[in-house]
C-alpha cells in the first residue's frame, strides 16, 4: 500500500495505491467513506483525510487498512510593506512582501 499525499492546500489530488494478496480468486478493492470501488487498487483525486481501504476476495474474505491523505498547510504572507512613490511621476516605490515558513 502506498499513498500520495496532497501537493496544495485546497487541491484533491491525493492518490492510494493497494495491492493484496492471497485469499480466493479475485481480489477487489474497496474504499471509505465513499463507497468507491476498483478492481485494481487505484484510487485517484482525493482529498484530505482518513481512508479506511478494504481487500476482499471472491469468498467475501476481507482485510482493512487505515491511510492518511494529508494536505499541506494554506501559504499565507506574514509581512506586506508597501513604501509609496517620493514624487509624482517616479517609479521608485516598493512592495515588500515576506512568505511564512
Amino acid at each position: 500500500m502506498h499513498q500520495l499525499n496532497i501537493t496544495c492546500f485546497g487541491m484533491n489530488n491525493g492518490s492510494i495505491s493497494l495491492l493484496a494478496g492471497g485469499g480466493m480468486g479475485m481480489i477487489s478493492y474497496l474504499l471509505l467513506p465513499g463507497n468507491v470501488s476498483s478492481p485494481n487498487g487505484q484510487f485517484t483525486n482525493l482529498g484530505p483525510g482518513t481512508y479506511d481501504a478494504l481487500a476482499i476476495d471472491a469468498n467475501g474474505c476481507a482485510d482493512t487498512v487505515q491511510l492518511i491523505v494529508n494536505e499541506p498547510g494554506l501559504v499565507h504572507f506574514t509581512n506586506v510593506q508597501a513604501n509609496g512613490v517620493l514624487c509624482s511621476g517616479q517609479n521608485n516605490g516598493a512592495l515588500i512582501v515576506t512568505r511564512a515558513v
